[in-house]
Protein backbone atom coordinates (compact mmCIF):
# COMPACT_ATOMS: atom_id res chain seq x y z
CA UNK A 1 0.00 0.00 0.00
CA UNK A 2 1.14 3.56 -0.64
CA UNK A 3 2.94 5.08 2.32
CA UNK A 4 3.61 8.58 3.61
CA UNK A 5 7.36 8.29 3.12
CA UNK A 6 8.74 6.33 0.17
CA UNK A 7 6.86 4.63 -2.65
CA UNK A 8 7.90 2.58 -5.64
CA UNK A 9 5.53 3.05 -8.55
CA UNK A 10 5.17 1.05 -11.74
CA UNK A 11 3.91 2.93 -14.80
CA UNK A 12 2.26 0.82 -17.49
CA UNK A 13 3.05 1.92 -21.05
CA UNK A 14 1.53 0.52 -24.25
CA UNK A 15 3.27 2.57 -26.97
CA UNK A 16 0.11 4.60 -27.62
CA UNK A 17 -0.76 8.28 -27.23
CA UNK A 18 -1.64 7.50 -23.63
CA UNK A 19 2.04 7.10 -22.74
CA UNK A 20 2.81 10.77 -23.34
CA UNK A 21 -0.01 11.82 -21.02
CA UNK A 22 1.03 9.41 -18.25
CA UNK A 23 4.66 10.50 -18.39
CA UNK A 24 3.62 14.17 -18.36
CA UNK A 25 1.43 13.53 -15.30
CA UNK A 26 4.32 11.96 -13.40
CA UNK A 27 5.33 15.35 -12.01
CA UNK A 28 2.06 15.43 -10.07
CA UNK A 29 2.27 11.76 -9.10
CA UNK A 30 5.86 11.89 -7.82
CA UNK A 31 5.09 14.84 -5.55
CA UNK A 32 1.72 13.59 -4.39
CA UNK A 33 2.79 10.04 -3.53
CA UNK A 34 6.37 10.69 -2.32
CA UNK A 35 7.81 8.52 -5.06
CA UNK A 36 11.25 7.06 -4.43
CA UNK A 37 11.53 5.01 -7.62
CA UNK A 38 9.72 4.76 -10.97
CA UNK A 39 9.59 1.57 -13.02
CA UNK A 40 8.31 1.85 -16.59
CA UNK A 41 6.92 -1.40 -17.94
CA UNK A 42 5.95 -2.37 -21.45
CA UNK A 43 5.19 -5.94 -22.43
CA UNK A 44 5.68 -7.07 -26.02
CA UNK A 45 3.07 -9.80 -26.28
CA UNK A 46 4.69 -12.79 -27.95
CA UNK A 47 1.40 -14.22 -29.14
CA UNK A 48 0.83 -11.12 -31.28
CA UNK A 49 4.18 -11.33 -33.05
CA UNK A 50 4.64 -13.31 -36.28
CA UNK A 51 6.78 -16.41 -35.83
CA UNK A 52 9.72 -14.94 -37.76
CA UNK A 53 10.01 -12.16 -35.17
CA UNK A 54 10.15 -14.42 -32.12
CA UNK A 55 13.82 -15.32 -32.35
CA UNK A 56 16.10 -14.29 -29.49
CA UNK A 57 18.10 -11.85 -31.62
CA UNK A 58 15.04 -10.20 -33.15
CA UNK A 59 13.30 -9.92 -29.77
CA UNK A 60 16.42 -8.30 -28.38
CA UNK A 61 16.34 -5.63 -31.10
CA UNK A 62 12.63 -5.01 -30.56
CA UNK A 63 13.07 -4.63 -26.82
CA UNK A 64 15.99 -2.23 -27.25
CA UNK A 65 14.01 -0.07 -29.67
CA UNK A 66 11.06 0.09 -27.26
CA UNK A 67 13.39 0.90 -24.37
CA UNK A 68 14.96 3.79 -26.29
CA UNK A 69 11.56 5.17 -27.22
CA UNK A 70 10.47 5.18 -23.57
CA UNK A 71 13.79 6.75 -22.55
CA UNK A 72 13.34 9.56 -25.08
CA UNK A 73 9.76 10.21 -23.97
CA UNK A 74 10.84 10.44 -20.36
CA UNK A 75 13.73 12.80 -21.13
CA UNK A 76 11.45 14.99 -23.25
CA UNK A 77 9.11 15.38 -20.27
CA UNK A 78 11.94 17.18 -18.41
CA UNK A 79 10.92 15.57 -15.15
CA UNK A 80 13.80 15.99 -12.71
CA UNK A 81 13.77 12.43 -11.42
CA UNK A 82 16.79 10.15 -11.77
CA UNK A 83 15.81 7.00 -9.90
CA UNK A 84 13.97 5.10 -12.61
CA UNK A 85 14.30 1.96 -14.67
CA UNK A 86 12.74 0.72 -17.89
CA UNK A 87 11.60 -2.86 -18.17
CA UNK A 88 10.56 -4.31 -21.52
CA UNK A 89 9.16 -7.83 -21.17
CA UNK A 90 8.07 -10.49 -23.66
CA UNK A 91 5.33 -12.45 -21.94
CA UNK A 92 2.48 -14.20 -23.72
CA UNK A 93 0.06 -12.35 -21.45
CA UNK A 94 0.81 -8.86 -20.14
CA UNK A 95 -0.77 -9.51 -16.75
CA UNK A 96 1.94 -12.12 -16.07
CA UNK A 97 4.67 -9.52 -16.59
CA UNK A 98 2.92 -7.10 -14.22
CA UNK A 99 2.34 -9.76 -11.59
CA UNK A 100 5.97 -10.88 -11.59
CA UNK A 101 7.49 -7.40 -11.59
CA UNK A 102 5.25 -5.91 -8.90
CA UNK A 103 6.19 -8.76 -6.57
CA UNK A 104 9.90 -8.74 -7.42
CA UNK A 105 10.25 -4.97 -7.00
CA UNK A 106 7.78 -4.68 -4.12
CA UNK A 107 5.75 -2.08 -5.99
CA UNK A 108 3.43 0.10 -3.89
CA UNK A 109 1.40 1.68 -6.68
CA UNK A 110 0.69 0.75 -10.30
CA UNK A 111 -0.23 3.64 -12.61
CA UNK A 112 -2.39 2.78 -15.62
CA UNK A 113 -4.06 4.77 -18.35
CA UNK A 114 -7.86 4.82 -18.24
CA UNK A 115 -8.66 5.62 -21.86
CA UNK A 116 -11.75 7.74 -22.41
CA UNK A 117 -11.56 8.69 -26.08
CA UNK A 118 -8.37 6.93 -27.14
CA UNK A 119 -8.58 3.40 -28.48
CA UNK A 120 -8.64 0.75 -25.75
CA UNK A 121 -11.17 -1.24 -23.73
CA UNK A 122 -9.58 -1.30 -20.28
CA UNK A 123 -9.40 -5.09 -20.32
CA UNK A 124 -5.87 -5.28 -18.90
CA UNK A 125 -6.66 -2.85 -16.09
CA UNK A 126 -9.65 -4.92 -15.00
CA UNK A 127 -7.49 -8.06 -14.91
CA UNK A 128 -4.76 -6.32 -12.93
CA UNK A 129 -7.18 -5.02 -10.31
CA UNK A 130 -8.10 -8.61 -9.55
CA UNK A 131 -4.57 -9.96 -9.81
CA UNK A 132 -2.11 -7.50 -8.30
CA UNK A 133 -1.58 -7.10 -4.54
CA UNK A 134 -0.75 -3.37 -4.69
CA UNK A 135 -2.80 -0.19 -5.02
CA UNK A 136 -3.66 1.14 -8.47
CA UNK A 137 -4.13 4.59 -9.98
CA UNK A 138 -6.20 4.81 -13.17
CA UNK A 139 -5.47 8.06 -15.00
CA UNK A 140 -7.65 9.26 -17.90
CA UNK A 141 -6.16 11.33 -20.71
CA UNK A 142 -8.73 13.97 -19.71
CA UNK A 143 -7.39 14.29 -16.14
CA UNK A 144 -7.88 17.61 -14.36
CA UNK A 145 -4.22 18.11 -13.51
CA UNK A 146 -4.81 21.54 -11.96
CA UNK A 147 -7.68 20.53 -9.67
CA UNK A 148 -6.94 20.25 -5.95
CA UNK A 149 -9.99 18.25 -4.88
CA UNK A 150 -9.88 14.67 -3.62
CA UNK A 151 -12.92 12.48 -3.05
CA UNK A 152 -13.21 9.63 -0.53
CA UNK A 153 -15.96 7.09 -1.20
CA UNK A 154 -17.05 5.50 2.08
CA UNK A 155 -19.40 2.64 2.91
CA UNK A 156 -18.88 2.84 6.70
CA UNK A 157 -17.10 -0.51 6.87
CA UNK A 158 -13.76 -0.94 8.64
CA UNK A 159 -12.07 -0.64 5.24
CA UNK A 160 -13.40 2.87 4.75
CA UNK A 161 -10.99 4.12 7.40
CA UNK A 162 -8.05 3.38 5.08
CA UNK A 163 -9.80 5.15 2.21
CA UNK A 164 -10.34 8.19 4.41
CA UNK A 165 -6.76 8.16 5.74
CA UNK A 166 -5.27 8.08 2.25
CA UNK A 167 -7.58 10.89 1.15
CA UNK A 168 -6.56 12.99 4.13
CA UNK A 169 -2.88 12.24 3.44
CA UNK A 170 -3.21 13.47 -0.16
CA UNK A 171 -5.25 16.53 0.78
CA UNK A 172 -2.74 17.58 3.44
CA UNK A 173 0.06 17.75 0.88
CA UNK A 174 -0.90 21.36 0.16
CA UNK A 175 -3.01 24.02 1.92
CA UNK A 176 -4.81 24.55 -1.40
CA UNK A 177 -6.06 20.96 -1.47
CA UNK A 178 -9.61 20.08 -0.50
CA UNK A 179 -11.02 16.76 0.73
CA UNK A 180 -14.58 15.61 0.03
CA UNK A 181 -16.16 12.50 1.54
CA UNK A 182 -19.36 10.82 0.39
CA UNK A 183 -21.44 7.75 1.02
CA UNK A 184 -23.72 6.56 -1.78
CA UNK A 185 -27.00 5.16 -0.48
CA UNK A 186 -28.87 2.80 -2.76
CA UNK A 187 -32.40 1.57 -2.17
CA UNK A 188 -32.50 -2.26 -2.12
CA UNK A 189 -34.59 -3.79 -4.87
CA UNK A 190 -37.17 -5.42 -2.61
CA UNK A 191 -40.88 -5.24 -2.18
CA UNK A 192 -41.79 -3.45 1.04
CA UNK A 193 -45.28 -4.63 1.98
CA UNK A 194 -47.52 -1.78 3.04
CA UNK A 195 -44.82 0.93 2.88
CA UNK A 196 -44.88 3.88 0.54
CA UNK A 197 -41.78 5.10 -1.29
CA UNK A 198 -41.61 8.10 1.06
CA UNK A 199 -41.69 5.82 4.11
CA UNK A 200 -39.01 3.57 2.64
CA UNK A 201 -36.75 6.54 1.93
CA UNK A 202 -37.25 7.84 5.45
CA UNK A 203 -36.33 4.50 7.02
CA UNK A 204 -33.25 4.11 4.84
CA UNK A 205 -32.14 7.67 5.56
CA UNK A 206 -32.42 7.08 9.30
CA UNK A 207 -30.48 3.82 9.03
CA UNK A 208 -27.73 5.44 6.93
CA UNK A 209 -27.39 8.36 9.34
CA UNK A 210 -27.14 5.91 12.24
CA UNK A 211 -24.34 3.97 10.51
CA UNK A 212 -22.59 7.21 9.65
CA UNK A 213 -22.62 8.51 13.23
CA UNK A 214 -21.41 5.18 14.64
CA UNK A 215 -18.57 5.05 12.11
CA UNK A 216 -17.54 8.67 12.77
CA UNK A 217 -17.51 8.04 16.51
CA UNK A 218 -15.63 4.74 16.24
CA UNK A 219 -12.85 6.15 14.05
CA UNK A 220 -12.93 9.74 15.35
CA UNK A 221 -13.52 11.32 11.95
CA UNK A 222 -13.73 15.09 11.89
CA UNK A 223 -14.61 15.69 8.22
CA UNK A 224 -18.13 16.20 6.97
CA UNK A 225 -19.56 13.21 5.08
CA UNK A 226 -22.25 13.84 2.49
CA UNK A 227 -24.92 11.20 1.86
CA UNK A 228 -25.78 10.85 -1.84
CA UNK A 229 -28.83 8.95 -3.10
CA UNK A 230 -28.20 6.73 -6.12
CA UNK A 231 -31.88 7.00 -7.15
CA UNK A 232 -31.90 3.96 -9.40
CA UNK A 233 -28.45 4.60 -10.87
CA UNK A 234 -25.43 2.39 -10.34
CA UNK A 235 -23.22 3.40 -7.41
CA UNK A 236 -20.21 3.85 -9.72
CA UNK A 237 -22.03 6.25 -12.04
CA UNK A 238 -23.32 8.20 -9.02
CA UNK A 239 -19.77 8.57 -7.68
CA UNK A 240 -18.36 9.72 -11.02
CA UNK A 241 -21.26 12.11 -11.58
CA UNK A 242 -20.56 13.69 -8.19
CA UNK A 243 -16.83 13.85 -9.02
CA UNK A 244 -17.58 15.57 -12.32
CA UNK A 245 -19.93 18.07 -10.72
CA UNK A 246 -17.34 18.96 -8.07
CA UNK A 247 -14.34 18.88 -10.43
CA UNK A 248 -12.52 16.21 -8.43
CA UNK A 249 -8.99 15.27 -9.52
CA UNK A 250 -8.71 11.88 -7.74
CA UNK A 251 -11.48 9.59 -6.51
CA UNK A 252 -10.33 7.20 -3.77
CA UNK A 253 -12.10 3.89 -3.33
CA UNK A 254 -11.42 0.41 -2.02
CA UNK A 255 -11.98 -3.05 -3.42
CA UNK A 256 -13.36 -4.28 -0.12
CA UNK A 257 -16.55 -3.16 1.49
CA UNK A 258 -19.10 -4.27 4.03
CA UNK A 259 -19.42 -7.66 2.34
CA UNK A 260 -15.63 -8.21 2.70
CA UNK A 261 -15.84 -10.35 -0.44
CA UNK A 262 -13.25 -8.67 -2.63
CA UNK A 263 -14.15 -10.29 -5.93
CA UNK A 264 -17.82 -9.38 -5.61
CA UNK A 265 -16.96 -5.74 -4.99
CA UNK A 266 -14.51 -5.72 -7.89
CA UNK A 267 -17.20 -7.19 -10.09
CA UNK A 268 -19.59 -4.46 -8.96
CA UNK A 269 -18.58 -0.88 -8.23
CA UNK A 270 -14.92 -1.08 -9.24
CA UNK A 271 -15.61 -2.96 -12.45
CA UNK A 272 -18.45 -0.60 -13.34
CA UNK A 273 -16.03 2.35 -13.13
CA UNK A 274 -14.61 1.31 -16.50
CA UNK A 275 -17.97 1.72 -18.21
CA UNK A 276 -18.43 5.42 -17.44
CA UNK A 277 -16.59 8.44 -18.76
CA UNK A 278 -14.60 10.40 -16.23
CA UNK A 279 -12.16 13.29 -16.02
CA UNK A 280 -10.94 12.14 -12.60
CA UNK A 281 -8.21 9.67 -11.75
CA UNK A 282 -9.38 6.65 -9.74
CA UNK A 283 -7.18 5.47 -6.87
CA UNK A 284 -8.11 1.90 -5.95
CA UNK A 285 -6.80 0.61 -2.64
CA UNK A 286 -6.00 -3.09 -2.48
CA UNK A 287 -4.12 -3.32 0.82
CA UNK A 288 -5.60 -1.93 3.99
CA UNK A 289 -3.99 -0.51 7.11
CA UNK A 290 -4.99 2.03 9.71
CA UNK A 291 -2.61 4.75 8.50
CA UNK A 292 -0.28 5.20 5.52
CA UNK A 293 3.11 4.52 7.08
Amino acid sequence: MISKTKNTILVALDMSEMDHMLISYLKVITELFNVEKIIFLHNVRLRELPSEMRGIEMLGRIKERVRKKIENQFKTSQLLFNNYEISVETEEFSENAFDRLTKQRKVDLVVLGNKQHLEGDGGLAQKLIRLLPCDMLLVPETIRSTSKKYLCTLDFSKYSKSVYNVGRFLAEKSPDNYLLSIHVAKTPVHFFLGLSEIEIRKLLKEETESKKMKWIKQYQISSEIEIIQADGKHIASTILQYAELNKVTIVIMGVKGISTITNLFIGGVTNEIFHHETNSAILILKNYQEEPK
